[in-house]
């Protein structure tokens, strides 16, 4: 195992080119691009821009927020290295696919991995078929759900960010990181919903397997998992899903 130098701020030497090469890259897995960008990677000085790089990953890590590049610092930026898990297979028909409605308007939140999702169910019936059938029967279903809520909520767009029908697709709604319409006073957080009335039908494996890759796909699989009923008097998501899910 290799022993790295501590770098302190000023410095230059060769250690501060493979700083900010981790850093970059820890940046960028953050969704930091703007500070990511700021650093010149080609420089062996450790200036301003890089240190405040090094200490937003020493805050996201929870590391004594110096700047300095001690041993602490230098192995939380050695997870940069370390091979990322496989992106989940997650089906998703997207807006265009099930020919969405244009919104009303589109209001765009930020979701940290340990963004809480909120757990719902549409309380309608399921799609019917095989094959293209089906797939036909499960947007005529999406559409006429975003018709409701457009024409007779008044909302902006339909109310969920994805839906996850019994075959276990998932419906692009508003999207990710799009501010719903989904649960009073916590409209900025991850919004799912299984299509159907789970007080009565139960999840099928593949809308478990769905909801679980879509968590993680969507990088807010850290968070916690809350159903409707834990911040509204409802019955939402029905007692199937809550069994279920372990909610």
């Amino acid at each position: 195992m290799s022993v790295h130098p501590v770098v302190n701020p000023g410095d230059k030497n060769k250690s501060v080119l493979e700083v900010k090469k981790l850093t970059i890259a820890h940046l960028n897995n953050f969704g930091q691009g703007d500070l990511a960008k700021a650093i010149n990677p080609k420089s062996t000085t450790y200036g301003p821009a890089a240190v405040k790089g090094v200490r937003y990953v020493q805050r996201r890590y929870k590391v004594t927020v110096d700047g300095v590049v001690g041993p602490n610092t230098w192995k939380v930026l050695e997870y940069a290295r370390k091979p990322k898990p496989p992106v989940p297979v997650v089906v998703i028909m997207t807006r265009l696919q099930w020919a969405a409605r244009t919104p009303r308007g589109v209001t765009k939140v930020h979701w940290s991995s340990k963004q809480p999702t909120r757990v719902h169910h549409t309380d309608t019936g399921v799609p019917t078929g095989s094959g293209k059938a089906l797939v036909e029967s499960e947007k005529e279903i999406i559409r006429s759900i975003q018709k409701f809520h457009m024409d007779t909520r008044k909302y902006n767009d339909i109310a969920y960010n994805f839906l996850i029908v019994p075959s276990g697709r998932v419906y692009e709604g508003r999207g990710k990181e799009v501010e719903g319409a989904h649960t009073l006073g916590h409209n900025e957080d991850c919004g799912i919903a299984f299509v159907g009335d789970y007080s009565k039908q139960k999840l099928t494996r593949a809308q478990i397997v769905a909801y679980k890759n879509l968590r993680r796909k969507l990088g807010v699989s850290g968070g916690p998992e809350h159903p409707h009923s834990d911040t509204y008097s409802t019955s939402c998501p029905g007692s199937n899903v809550k069994t279920q899910l372990g909610l």
